[in-house]
C-alpha cells in the first residue's frame, strides 16, 4: 500500500470513530420554580356615608374589608375634602378596628371626623387613602375617590 493510501485510510478511521462518538451531554438543570407569592393583606372600602356629628362637624362613617390573603395591621383610612378650586379644606382620619389587626375576610367599621368642616355643600370632592402594615412591617396603600 502506498503511503498516501494509508494516510487517507487512517484519516477515514479517525473521522468515523470521532463522528460516531456521542457529544458530551450537559447535565440536566432543573427548571426554575418561582417562590410562592408572599401572602399580603389588601383592603377595600366597602361603604362610606356622609353625615354630621352630634356637635355639628362633618363626618364619614364606613366599612373596610380585608380582601387579601393575610392579616393587615394598624389599618387607617385618611380622607381629604377639596373645594371647587381643588384646594384641600380639611382632613379626617378613621381607624377601623381601632387601628388593630384585621384578619382575612373580616370587615371593620370606622368614623372619620372633619373638625374644621361644618357643611358638606362646600365640598366638591373627597378622596381617601387606606394604609396598613404587613406582617413583615411593609406599609401598603390603596387610594380612591369617594365623590
Amino acid at each position: 500500500m502506498r503511503k498516501s493510501t494509508i494516510t487517507i485510510l487512517m484519516l477515514c478511521i479517525f473521522l468515523f470513530s470521532y463522528c460516531g462518538k456521542k457529544s458530551p451531554t450537559t447535565p440536566d438543570i432543573p427548571s426554575y420554580i418561582p417562590p410562592p407569592p408572599t401572602p399580603t393583606a389588601s383592603f377595600s372600602l366597602v361603604s362610606s356615608t356622609q353625615g354630621y356629628t352630634s356637635y355639628g362637624c362633618c363626618e364619614i362613617t364606613g366599612t373596610v374589608k380585608n380582601v387579601g390573603n393575610a392579616t393587615g395591621y394598624n389599618v387607617m383610612i385618611a380622607y381629604q375634602a377639596y373645594n371647587a378650586n381643588n384646594v384641600i379644606i380639611d382632613s379626617a382620619n378613621g381607624f377601623p378596628a381601632e387601628a388593630g389587626n384585621i384578619p382575612v375576610g373580616v370587615s371593620a367599621t370606622f368614623e372619620a371626623v372633619f373638625f374644621e368642616l361644618y357643611n358638606w355643600s362646600v365640598v366638591d370632592k373627597v378622596t381617601y387613602e387606606i394604609t396598613w402594615l404587613t406582617a413583615t412591617g411593609v406599609r401598603l396603600t390603596q387610594t380612591g375617590v369617594v365623590f
